[in-house]
This record gives structure tokens, sequence and C-alpha cells, in this order.
């Protein structure tokens, strides 16, 4: 999570730049595009101070490992288990590109009108210029940064031989159109909106997850309850309270 922290927070500077740029030129940029680069520095500083466990952020640096990380164990994976999180991965990725294309169009669209209403012909231009230049870094950052925190982990998880179960309190804030988990060793980027419906409702329980994708596989309640289950991922035989490998 903390890696989407640091991309959020170096675009929203990199557009900060572009914006005050733009200034310089000439072209009178109102005070919303920079509320928007405020937002994604102040997101991003977020993103990264919030990349740590629920119980690592109350424990000392000197605190003793072995107890942090007794509360994830890992369960072998099955070819059944890496399908479902494949198909799941699948899902998202159609998800980011409606999003890339999107947000190519929208910069492009919203340079084109403030560049016509604007009366001033170089100060129009520059405008344009501008924010076709955003719409386009904008679309690669989506696209690319899916990539990097998604399908790269995807491949490690499929080509791994564990997935993870946390037990322990749960933390879940919606953020940016997802959600951020924390669990009591580790805290990541929710792998789409998959099971945030469920898991906001609870502050204890149980989540099984992929180790770098992070896609939600199933989760409990503290009473050992099921509250979501991926479709196709059988629990049957991996219910919380069984031994797996540790």
């Amino acid at each position: 999570m903390r890696i989407w922290g640091y991309i959020v927070l170096v675009l929203g500077i990199i557009y900060l730049i572009l914006f005050m740029m733009a200034n310089s030129t000439g072209a009178h940029i109102k005070a919303l595009p920079f509320l928007i680069t405020l937002f994604l520095i102040y997101s991003g500083v977020m993103l990264i101070k919030s990349g740590k466990g629920i119980l690592q952020t109350r424990t000392s640096a000197n605190a003793d490992t072995k107890f942090v990380s007794a509360f994830t164990e890992q369960i072998p994976m099955s070819r059944d288990v890496a399908k479902v999180i494949e198909q799941q991965c699948a899902k998202n990725y159609k998800i980011i590109k409606y999003l890339g294309v999107g947000s190519l169009i929208f910069f492009l669209l919203f340079g084109a009108i403030i560049g016509i209403l604007d009366k001033n012909l170089q100060e129009s231009i520059a405008l344009t210029i501008v924010f076709g230049i955003l719409g386009i870094f904008t679309a690669l950052m989506t696209v690319g940064a899916f990539w990097l925190i998604n399908r790269v982990p995807l491949k490690k998880d499929l080509s791994g031989t564990n997935y993870l179960r946390t037990k322990g309190p749960i933390e879940l804030t919606p953020f940016m159109g997802g959600a951020i988990l924390r669990l009591a060793d580790r805290a990541f980027l929710i792998n789409g909106k998959f099971a945030i419906p469920e898991l906001i409702k609870i502050n204890e329980g149980t989540v099984d997850y992929s180790c770098h994708a992070h896609v939600i596989l199933a989760a409990w309640d503290r009473n050992g309850e099921m509250i979501f289950c991926a479709p196709g991922y059988n629990t049957d035989s991996i219910k919380p309270g069984t031994s797996h490998q540790k």
C-alpha cells in the first residue's frame, strides 16, 4: 500500500508543477485544479502513513516480531484457489482499462472546453496542451500503476505455493473508490470492491487473501460466521481453527 501512496504523492506533485508552469505562461487556471492536486498529495501521505497493521502501530519498534507475525498463517495454494484469484483480478483489469480511457477523455474535453471559453488564443492553446498532457499522463499512470501493483503481484501469487489467513482486529476505511484494509500485522489496499460491504461491518475476525495481489477470498466474523466468500472458493476443508502450514 505504501507504493500506492508514493505513486499518488508523486502524481500530485507533478500535477502541481504542471499547473504552475501553465500559469507562468499566462494561462489563468482556477483554484479547483490546485485543490485536486493538494488532495492527491494529502491522499498519498495518508496511504504512506497507513501502511502498517493495527497492532504494528500500537507496539514499539523493539516489540517482539514473533508476537506480531503470529496473527498470520500460510495456507497451501491449490489450483482451484489460484483460479479464483486469477478470475477476480481479471474483473479488476477491465475496470482499470475503463478508468484509463475515461480519464484521458475527461482531461481532453476539460482542456478543450476551458480553451474555447478563454478569449486569449495563446492561453487557450496552452490550456489545451496542458490538459491533454495531463490526460495522457493520467491514463498511462493508471494502467502502469495497475500493472505494477496488480498484474506483477498476480503472477507471484499464481506461481507461489501459499496464500494467507490473518486473524484479529479488522479496520476498513473507504478510500478513492476502494478501501484500505488494516489487519493485525499488515495493511493493504483491497484488490477491487469485493468484500468491502461485508468487512466494513466488523472490527474483528478472520480474512483469507492472496499474498501479493491481496485478493480477498473469504472472511469470517469473531464468532466464526462466514460473511464473505469469493465465487468458486471452497472453504469446507480450510475453516478457521484448522491446522495449516506456518
